[in-house]
Order: C-alpha cells, then structure tokens, then sequence
C-alpha cells in the first residue's frame, strides 16, 4: 500500500564487479499529480553477512569436532534442556541422541548432586564462574549408574550473556569402582593387621612408614601416628643398623 515502508537485504554490483550486501529501507507513494515516488536508504550491512558466514563455519567446524570426540560431549540451554548430543555420550548414557533431547540435565543427573549443580549453574549465570569441574553421577535408561569426570563451560552470546553451555563428559565409571574396591580392600587390611598381635608396618620406596599397626603401641609404647612419616630404620638400634640395611637390599635385588 502507498505509504507503506518496505525494508529488505540485497545484494549490489560495485564498481569493480563484485557484489555488497545492503539493507534497503524504502517508502512509495504518489505525489499531488498522481505520479508514483519513492524514497529509499541504503545500508551496508556487508560486515554483518561476514560475520555470520564465519560464526556458521565456525558452527559447522565446531559440530564435526563434537560428533568426532570421543569424549561425550553436550549443548545444553541455560534452562538444562539438552539440544544436542554426540555418540560418545549417547553410548555413555545408553541412550540415543533422539531421546536424550528430549530430556532435560535433572532428567539424567543423579537427584542427590542436583541442588549442588543449580548452585553452579547460577555462578556461572552471574559471570562468577566461566567454566567448572568436577565428579558427578549419571542413570542410564537401564536404571545402572555410571560416573562421569564433568566439565561444564559457558558459550556466552555478542552481548557476553551466557547463551549456551558445553558440557563435555569423560567416563570415569571403571575408575571409581577401582577405587571403591581399593577403599575396602584396604579397610579389610588394616582391620586384619589390627586384630592380630603382631606389628605391621608399611613402607613405601624410599623406606618411610607409612602405616602401623595398633599392636604398635603395645610392643613399643608408640601410638602408630607417631611413627608414620618417619623413616623405617629410625626405630631400629643402632647396632643392628647394618644388619637391617643388609636386609634390605637383599629384598631390593631380589625384586629387580
């Protein structure tokens, strides 16, 4: 309709043949004798095309990068929703990547670490946190849970507001088991060493205790926090010095 302001991008042939892109603004009408008018703004806007071609390689290199990795990897709104997945952290969390983008991070993150990850997720809002680490714990669509070693960064928009956030995953699942395993292996140790009469001691490499036993106390008069960090043949007399040193390279050469 007369009056009416058009507004539109175009592209138009400079001087030297090549071709810019412009935003037009323009408004037609009529004049007092019926003739049709038009008057039209013309603004460059060519920068602005550049720098969305680059951001949209830049997202295309970035996406190959991600669905590559084999570290499992995530983009998730600032209101948890997960809006894309790689395969590696489909396989991590027995899902596919249709399922899990239906889902929100409550959705598949342990209940119990969730107030805890609000708490970060509103640092990182702020601009108090820009990137943060840490262990969490994660349900699988078999209901098994596994254990991730998880990096959560902020993309953050022109503006530097958080946009989005990358969350990339590495399963640590077999690891923490391990150590669980170690844990108790190692309270059962120290539960049989403390039941028997007989002292036992542990050192490391270089000869420096680093546990005992309760019956210590008993033989020697020395709790066995006393002695840990000291090194073994401090407690031996001085007269027996070679003879334990003797031993002790005995068992050295003999485990090499």
């Amino acid at each position: 309709a007369p009056g009416t302001p058009v507004n539109l991008e175009l592209r138009l042939r400079t001087d030297s043949g090549d071709y810019r892109w412009v935003e037009a603004s323009a408004v037609f009408g009529v004049d007092e004798h019926g003739i049709p008018t038009g008057v039209g703004v013309l603004r460059d806007v060519q920068g602005r095309h550049e720098a969305q071609a680059a951001l949209s390689a830049s997202e295309t290199l970035f996406r190959s990068a991600m669905r590559d990795s084999a570290v499992g990897m995530c983009l998730i709104t600032t209101g948890g929703r997960i809006m894309v997945a790689n395969q590696a952290l489909c396989e991590f969390l027995a899902r596919s990547e249709d399922e899990l983008t239906v889902l929100s991070w409550p959705e598949v993150a342990d209940p119990a670490e969730l107030q805890e990850d609000r708490q970060t997720l509103a640092e990182i809002l702020s601009g108090r946190l820009d990137a943060w680490r840490g262990i969490r714990h994660f349900k699988r669509a078999d209901a098994t849970v596994v254990s991730g070693d998880v990096t959560v960064s902020a993309i953050r928009g022109d503006a530097g507001e958080v946009d989005r956030l990358l969350v990339q995953i590495i399963d640590v699942t077999e690891q923490i088991r391990m150590q669980q395993q170690l844990a108790v292996s190692e309270e059962h140790y120290r539960l049989l060493a403390d039941s028997v009469s007989d002292v036992v001691l542990r050192s490391d490499e270089a000869g420096i205790i680093t546990w005992a036993s309760r019956s210590l106390e008993h033989a020697t008069g020395m709790p066995p926090e006393d002695v840990v960090g000291l090194p073994l043949l401090e407690l031996v007399h001085p007269h027996d010095l070679e003879t334990a040193l003797h031993a002790t390279t005995s068992t050295d050469a003999g485990s090499t």
